[in-house]
């Protein structure tokens, strides 16, 4: 850092203070208010906290000039200088300075450089630009590269200097506080549709869980019922195939009597897994009650229906005789209707669930482990 003659007598060099933890401390304390005149009762900007500002200028000269009129109109202390590119690198927290004043030329870089520097580091700083100089193409530049104000150092530059900074500093905090404002109300709505999303997620999983069968993952009776009506609505619009398949196992009392009822809720979810191996995306299975379940296969015809719960059953035989103590594999009772091909063709879906019940007794009557279809 190369100060101006004895400039460090009245202004802090940034980089000499690194290590003073008073360095960027504020000297006006919120709610206090610079003096808004000077000796001479000429009007002063104010500000309701302490304006630290950063001044990049490698003149000697330049730095009082500028130092003591920002010191006169802002309050003693408020400035920091910095001599050089490097010395501005240094500065390790940018965030005590409301406004940065960059000279154009410095003695080892460009005043723009740091300008693209300072919008990096510090985005919301507004910086302003000095130069002695009137280069328009310049200017045009700085205010591009997103300086907020351009001011050349001539002509009575001194006396405005203070009144531009001001404007700047009360745009800056306008700025700000917009910005801060749209980020607020950024985060509200980002956590609003978190919490929507949330609140549907779980509404939707309370949902799920109400329409199925706790112990088995099927859909329940209420559930059947509802998609049920669907199924049997839009087959009947579209005269297409719907078949209703009604499983009951085998003796199944005989289990929860002679090895107790969790072995008898495992067979159940046996039988369950079972069912949902063998059945499509669009397919449903209801546990109707007990040891009962219903299936619904839409656009499916019997003899398909038929194969489905041979293949249920199959499987169900074969796992029960892994589950059961002495390996005896447990039999099905199956019923299938479709709805285009019974007589009369049911005009309901409890007709048709009438058809298939009967369907269901027939292969109980006929000695279960069997599938009786409809006529």
């Amino acid at each position: 850092m190369t100060d101006a003659l004895d400039n460090n007598a009245r202004f802090p060099s940034v980089c000499s203070q690194n290590d003073d933890a008073n360095c960027t401390s504020e000297l006006t304390q919120e709610g206090d208010t610079v003096d808004s005149s000077d000796t001479n009762g000429n009007a002063k900007p104010t500000s309701s906290t302490a304006q630290r500002l950063l001044l990049i200028e490698d003149d000697p000269d330049q730095q009082l000039l500028i130092g003591e009129t920002l010191e006169e109109a802002f309050g003693e202390g408020l400035v920091d200088i910095c001599g050089s590119c490097k010395e501005v690198d240094e500065v390790a927290d940018l965030t005590p300075y409301a406004l940065a004043l960059c000279d154009v030329n410095l003695p080892d870089g460009n005043g723009l450089d740091i300008l693209d520097s300072l919008q990096q580091r510090a985005p919301e700083l507004p910086v302003m630009m000095l130069t002695g100089q009137n280069d328009t193409a310049t200017a045009s530049r700085a205010i591009r590269g997103g300086a907020c104000d351009y001011v050349v150092k001539a002509g009575a530059y001194l006396e405005t200097m203070p009144l531009t900074i001001a404007k700047n500093l009360a745009a800056g905090e306008t700025a700000v506080a917009r910005h801060r404002r749209e980020t607020t109300l950024r985060d509200q709505a980002q956590r609003l549709t978190t919490d929507l999303a949330d609140e549907r997620s779980a509404r939707e999983l309370a949902e799920r869980e109400a329409s199925l069968d706790a112990m088995t993952g099927c859909y329940n009776r209420r559930s059947f019922e509802r998609i049920g009506n669907q199924l049997f609505a839009e087959a009947t619009r579209k005269s297409t195939a719907l078949s209703l398949v009604m499983i009951d196992l085998d003796k199944f009392k005989q289990v929860n009597d002679t090895h107790g009822h969790a072995v008898g809720d495992d067979l159940i979810k046996t039988a369950a897994r079972a069912i949902q191996a063998n059945l499509r995306q669009m397919d449903a299975a209801c546990r109707y009650g007990g040891d009962e379940f219903i299936l619904l296969l839409p656009q499916t015809e019997a003899a398909f229906a038929t194969q489905a719960a041979k293949r249920i059953a199959d499987d169900y035989a074969n796992a029960s005789a892994a589950l059961l103590p002495n390996g005896e594999r447990k039999t099905m009772s199956i019923g299938v209707a479709e709805l285009q091909t019974c007589h009369p063709i049911p005009a309901s879906l409890e007709s048709l669930m009438e058809a298939c019940d009967r369907a269901l007794y027939d292969a109980k009557e006929a000695g279960r482990a069997r599938i009786c279809a409809a006529a």
